[in-house]
């Protein structure tokens, strides 16, 4: 029997860090939520300060600007077409990924959608990816919409492209991806990167393009089939590279894709994929890392 690919998200958590991010974000979890009848939980973390989490509704003046800071959240919230029932305001102090762990947890969070700076290089180095803290822990698909992402890009994803590299995360996201296609009717474009072996010889890797393309077709054989026919695209190069260079020859609303789960991933280490596609993406990237 084929696996169903219908998706459910009941609780939207999106993040902001008041710097204005938001303004990218918020169009697309507006959408998201309006699509899906979802509650939107809308999450500030404070963390210049070493205190356990505090409730919005105590305990506010340990917070440096606390009462400004609710009532820009307040603005920002606002912007959500949903009714109050429907919206949370979540003001919390402390380490970020281990608040946002702990309210994913607390709200059977289905869906987190953030921005990110696109930081890399030393600054990285330094300081690590907001973003990638979360989508490489978290336990739910993680929506960032990345700073290459115009503010008229489309919030309905009629295109998508999905990028496996056939490990265990990715096709966790290739549930995931069938989900949206079915739930938009959108045109699926499955890929997969060949990445060229230090050494190798030259035409090798442009060999085993037509040996890769069945592979990619057996992904989808034991799922429901989309109501349009996928693309199959094998390509050569860079991961990253290539999948941000498709999305835009695609015009894709959206990439779905794996992310290495922090375990086997160091977040100070080279600059995997999922990070350097979220950076460049042209449109918000899904990624699954369960």
């Amino acid at each position: 029997m084929a696996a169903r690919t219908k998706i459910e998200v009941k609780n939207i958590l999106l993040t902001t860090d008041l710097t204005g991010t938001h303004k990218a974000t918020l169009p697309f979890a507006n959408a998201l939520a309006s699509r899906f009848d979802s509650k939107v939980h809308l999450l500030h973390v404070v963390t210049k300060v070493v205190y356990p989490e505090l409730p919005v509704d105590s305990n506010l003046d340990y917070f440096a600007d606390a009462g400004a800071t609710y009532k820009t959240m307040v603005a920002i919230m606002n912007g959500i077409d949903r009714d109050n029932s429907k919206k949370e305001i979540l003001l919390r102090g402390g380490s970020f990924w281990q608040v946002v762990e702990k309210v994913i947890q607390e709200n059977n969070i289905d869906l987190v959608v953030m921005g990110s700076h696109g930081r890399g290089g030393i600054t990285r180095l330094l300081t690590g990816s907001t973003a990638e803290q979360v989508y490489r822990h978290a336990t739910c698909p993680v929506l960032t919409v990345g700073p290459k992402v115009a503010p008229a890009a489309n919030k309905e994803f009629n295109r998508i492209v999905f990028a496996t590299n056939f490990e265990t995360h990715s096709e966790h996201a290739l549930h995931h991806a069938l989900g949206a296609a079915a739930e938009y009717n959108a045109q699926l474009i499955v890929t997969h990167v060949v990445v060229p072996s230090l050494g190798a010889d030259v035409g090798l890797p442009e060999m085993l393009v037509p040996l890769v393309e069945p592979r990619l077709r057996t992904l989808l054989q034991n799922y429901d089939s989309p109501e349009k026919e996928p693309i199959y695209k094998v390509l050569v190069g860079s991961p990253a590279d290539e999948i941000v260079k498709l999305a835009k020859a695609e015009h894709a609303d959206l990439i779905v894709m794996g992310a290495k789960p922090a375990a086997t991933f160091t977040t100070h280490g080279p600059l995997g994929p999922a990070h350097v596609v979220v950076a460049r993406a042209p449109c918000p990237v899904l990624t699954v890392a369960f």
